[in-house]
């Protein structure tokens, strides 16, 4: 496309020649927060961040860990699961 104004550009042998434009995925972080609890006793709420979402798309996630109040003294993982639910 050609703005001229001024007709300035019969002044010239023009050639436009489109670039692109590259959308690529944004970064997206789930991080479960670390904690701890005494042996015997009920495993805590488990929670966690999410950063970089973008557009208010809901992103959520829950938290797991194969840890039980009968677990042994030990570290044990917490894995976050992500979803994306569509607005309605």
């Amino acid at each position: 496309m050609l703005v001229d104004p001024t007709t300035k550009l019969g002044n010239y042998t023009v050639t436009i020649k489109n670039g692109s434009l590259t959308v690529n995925k944004a970064p997206l972080s789930v991080t479960a927060n670390s904690l701890s609890r005494p042996f015997g006793s009920a495993n805590l709420t488990l929670t966690g961040v999410i950063t970089g979402i973008k557009n208010g798309e809901n992103i959520t996630a829950i938290y797991s860990t194969t840890a039980t109040q009968a677990s042994n003294v030990g570290t044990f993982a917490i894995t976050p699961t992500v979803s994306f639910s569509p607005a309605a």
